[in-house]
């Protein structure tokens, strides 16, 4: 492949440089820019820090990886598969770590994460019972769907809280997506229109509520119990205003880091120069002529925690009075 500075004066033609752009611009397309800022081909060259190790996601799944296998992860619309034939683990980490599709990813951005995580919190306050981990291990057992399905949720909300508190760490959202492709749970991803309208509906409510509940909640306890305690879910698995969130210089709060096999992002060992090789190699990569989407028709069988009208019933239900308890006792504060 090309060194640095061979493919610095191959960039300066005109002809070839505007070929590179245009594969730079396809092969990082849909990456949001809070997880990867807008890059350059000057970037590349020159070493951006984030082009070369970006804390947003693991070092194994660093931007080479994106630009190297950009065709595997654009086949079936873009979409994570389970099926290990159809689509390998570290697609399948990149698909969720890049939020690349709208549905399977670890923020509150879209109408339907916010929706998933509503039912969630909504369907785990359903049983007296609910256990208070995630075990993605047992997940296939069908004598006790019922319990592992609550694994399933529990370990969701447990990933989108390790994004939104404490993002260079992985381990609560690698679990998650172990579990998601090896087991047959999945998130809710299809609405219809009617659907889509009362969750609107449902959410505005909620998260007038959620406010009402937080204000309450930080009236009972000092700041700094609340910081500890309930900040950590506002922003990520509930609604709520900036001021009753985790600020972001508390640093690790609600055990999410610095726990027996927790992995915080570390730099790539190599050097900066090798590293820039290895960009420009990945970028140099081929791109396949087949347009995005193209076998989006695949489909596989899975299984969501309840059927979608179950759970529009059980969110029309819920309230936060309600679910604030379910969720401390879920995610407990480490002593």
């Amino acid at each position: 492949m090309a060194t640095r500075e061979e493919f610095a004066l191959a960039a300066s033609n005109p002809t070839i440089r505007t070929h590179v752009e245009a594969a730079l611009k396809r092969k990082l397309q849909r990456i949001p820019e809070h997880i990867l800022l807008s890059l350059t081909i000057e970037d590349l060259l020159c070493g951006n820090p984030q082009a070369l190790a970006n804390p947003n996601v693991p070092k194994d799944i660093q931007l080479p990886f994106v630009l190297r296998n950009r065709p595997a992860i654009d086949r079936n619309a873009g979409r994570p598969i389970k099926n290990e034939n159809q689509q390998n683990l570290d697609t399948t980490r990149a698909i969720f770590f890049y939020h690349l599709h709208e549905a399977y990813q670890f923020q509150r951005y879209h109408d339907t994460s916010r929706w998933n995580l509503a039912f969630f919190s909504a369907l785990l306050c359903n049983n007296s019972a609910t256990p208070t981990s995630a075990n993605p291990d047992h997940s296939n057992d069908s004598d006790e769907s019922g319990v592992y399905a609550q694994f399933f949720m529990i370990s969701y909300l447990a990933a989108v809280m390790e994004r939104h508190n404490t993002p260079t760490t992985f381990d609560k959202r690698e679990s998650f997506v172990r579990c998601w492709k090896k087991s047959d749970w999945d998130l809710f991803t299809r609405f219809a229109a009617g659907q889509k309208k009362l969750l609107k509906r449902e959410m505005s409510r909620l998260s007038k509520e959620w406010e009402i509940e937080s204000d309450r909640a930080i009236r009972y306890m000092s700041r700094d119990e609340y910081n500890l305690r309930v900040a950590p879910f506002v922003g990520s698995v509930v609604p709520g205003r900036k001021d009753q969130g985790l600020m972001r210089e508390q640093g690790h709060l609600c055990g999410l880091t610095n726990r027996p096999g927790s992995q915080p992002s570390e730099p790539v060992s190599l050097d900066a120069p090798t590293k820039m090789k290895e960009l420009i190699d990945a970028l140099c990569a081929p791109v396949e002529d087949e347009r995005y989407g193209e076998h989006e028709d695949y489909d596989e069988d899975a299984t969501t925690p309840t059927d979608l009208s179950d759970a529009i019933t059980w969110l029309q239900m819920a309230r936060p009075v309600d679910i604030l308890p379910v969720l401390l006792r879920l995610f407990p504060v480490e002593e």
